[in-house]
C-alpha cells in the first residue's frame, strides 16, 4: 500500500531558527483499508491536529503549510515521487533542518481507529519515545482530539506533561444544561432547574419555560390556561394574558346574556348544525367534561368548528381537547395513558416525530371499548398539531388505545371537551 505523505514543519522563517528544536510532524501512514478507509481530508485534519497541539506546548516555532511546501520542493525534487522508508524521512527531515521528525500510521483497530506514533532524533538517527491511542471519527465525538493529545503528551514524555492541557471534564450542571438545551421541552428545563436553581442555564431556562408556556396558553386560549400562565411565570406574555382573560371573560358575559334574554336561541336557534343540539348527555372525566362523540366523522378543520359551536349542555365554552386532555379518557394501557412511556405532550412540549414511538404509543386492538373510560373505539381528533408541520395532527386510536398523527383533511370522529 502506498504511503500518504503529509508534511507539517514546525519553523519560524525558513533559513532563520530559533534555540527551541524544531519538530516536523512528517509523515502519517494511511493503513485503513476498504470502506473504514480514512480520506485524505481526515488524515489531513488528524496531521493538523497534531500540529496544534505541538504549538500548545510554546516550545517549538511554526512554518505555515504553504511556506513548507515551498522549502521541500526547493530542497528535494519531485520528493512526493520517491518510495520514502525511515532513511529517507530522516534524510528530509535533516534537509529542512528539523531537529526531531514524528512518523504516524493509523489504522483500524475493531470499531475503532489507531494512531501511533514515533519521534526520532535526526541528528542520531535513532528512536525516542513513542505513543499510541484508538479513537473514533464520530463528527460529535471528542475522541479523536483527547487521543492526539494524549499520543503528544506520550511522545514529549512526564516532563513536558503538563505543557499539554487536558481538556476539562463538563461538570453535571454543564451537561444537564446541554442536554435541556437538546430537548428544548419544558419538562427538561423544569428538571434542570429542579436540580440547579442557580445554575450556569437558570436564567435561560426560566425564559424557555417561559415561552413555552406562553406558547401553549395561546394555543388553548382559556381563561384556566391564561391564569396559570400568570401565576406561575407572569413574564413574557404578560400583556396578551390579561388581554385574554379580559376577551374571554366579557365573551363568556355576553353569552350567558343572550341566552337569558334569547331562551329560543339558548342552542342555536334553528341552526341545522349538528353541533347546534343540547343532547345534555355530557360525561364528566377527572375534572374534564366532555361532549357526547359525534355521530358524523369530519376532518380537522370541521372538528374545530364544531366544537365552537356546540352547545352543549347549557354551555358555550367547547373546543377540541389537547392530546394531553385526550389521553386522559385512555385506559388498559400502560404506555399510551397519561404519563405512560409515550411521549407525545403538549403540555411537556414533546409533538415532534422523535416522541411517537410505534412501541410506546399504542397497545393491541380491541373493538369492546375497554380502551376508553367512555366506551369508544374510534379515532378521536386533538387539537395539537405536529412540530413544524402545519397539515398534521395528533389523534387519539381507542381499538388500539394508540397515538398517532394524522393528515387534517383525514375524517375522524369528535368529543369536545371543557
Amino acid at each position: 500500500m502506498k504511503k500518504l505523505i503529509f508534511i507539517l514543519i514546525l519553523l519560524s522563517t525558513f533559513g532563520v531558527f530559533a534555540e527551541r528544536p524544531v519538530v516536523a510532524v512528517f509523515e502519517i501512514e494511511n493503513k485503513t483499508s476498504g470502506k473504514n478507509r480514512l480520506s485524505n481530508d481526515e488524515i489531513e485534519l488528524i496531521a493538523e491536529l497534531m500540529r496544534s497541539e505541538l504549538i500548545k506546548c510554546n516550545e517549538f516555532d511554526v512554518m505555515r503549510k504553504d511556506e513548507m511546501d515551498a522549502a521541500i520542493s526547493q530542497h528535494v525534487k519531485k520528493s512526493h515521487q520517491l518510495n520514502r522508508d525511515r532513511n529517507y524521512a530522516i534524510e528530509l527531515g535533516k534537509t529542512i533542518s528539523a531537529r526531531f521528525i514524528i512518523i504516524s500510521k493509523i489504522l483500524k483497530d475493531g470499531k475503532l481507529f489507531r494512531i501511533s506514533a514515533e519521534m526520532i532524533d535526526t541528528e542520531t538517527g535513532k528512536s525516542g519515545r513513542s505513543g499510541n491511542e484508538k479513537f473514533t471519527i464520530d463528527d460529535d465525538s471528542d475522541s479523536k482530539d483527547e487521543a492526539i493529545a494524549s499520543v503528544i503528551r506520550q511522545l514529549l514524555g512526564e516532563k513536558n506533561e503538563s505543557l499539554i492541557p487536558k481538556k476539562p471534564k463538563k461538570s453535571e450542571d454543564e451537561s444537564a444544561c446541554e442536554d435541556a438545551k437538546s430537548d428544548n421541552i419544558a419538562e427538561s428545563w423544569e428538571a434542570y432547574l429542579e436540580l440547579f436553581p442557580q445554575g450556569l442555564c437558570a436564567k435561560e431556562a426560566k425564559e424557555k419555560l417561559d415561552e413555552i408556556i406562553c406558547q401553549k396558553a395561546a394555543r388553548i386560549n382559556t381563561v384556566e390556561i391564561w391564569e396559570e400562565y400568570l401565576e406561575n411565570y407572569n413574564g413574557k406574555c404578560k400583556m396578551d394574558a390579561i388581554k385574554n382573560i379580559k376577551k374571554l371573560k366579557n365573551a363568556a358575559s355576553r353569552q350567558q346574556n343572550t341566552t337569558h334574554e334569547n331562551p329560543q336561541n339558548q342552542y342555536g336557534g334553528n341552526s341545522n348544525s349538528a353541533a347546534a343540539a343540547d343532547t345534555a348527555n355530557t360525561e364528566l372525566v377527572g375534572n374534564r367534561e366532555w361532549s357526547e362523540l359525534s355521530e358524523k366523522k369530519m376532518n380537522f378543520y370541521e372538528a374545530k368548528n364544531y366544537c365552537r359551536k356546540l352547545r352543549d349542555n347549557g354551555n358555550s365554552d367547547w373546543r377540541l381537547p389537547t392530546i394531553d386532555e385526550l389521553r386522559t379518557l385512555i385506559q388498559n394501557c400502560h404506555e399510551s395513558e397519561t404519563d405512560g412511556k409515550c411521549k407525545v405532550s403538549e403540555d411537556k412540549g414533546c409533538l415532534s416525530y422523535e416522541c411517537l414511538s410505534e412501541r410506546y404509543c399504542e397497545c393491541g386492538p380491541n373493538n369492546m371499548g375497554v380502551h376508553s373510560k367512555l366506551g369508544d373505539t374510534v379515532i378521536i381528533w386533538s387539537s395539537s398539531m405536529k412540530t413544524g408541520s402545519n397539515d398534521t395532527i395528533f389523534v387519539v386510536d381507542f381499538l388500539r388505545a394508540g397515538i398517532n398523527s394524522i393528515y387534517i383533511g383525514t375524517r375522524n370522529n369528535v368529543r369536545c371537551t371543557r
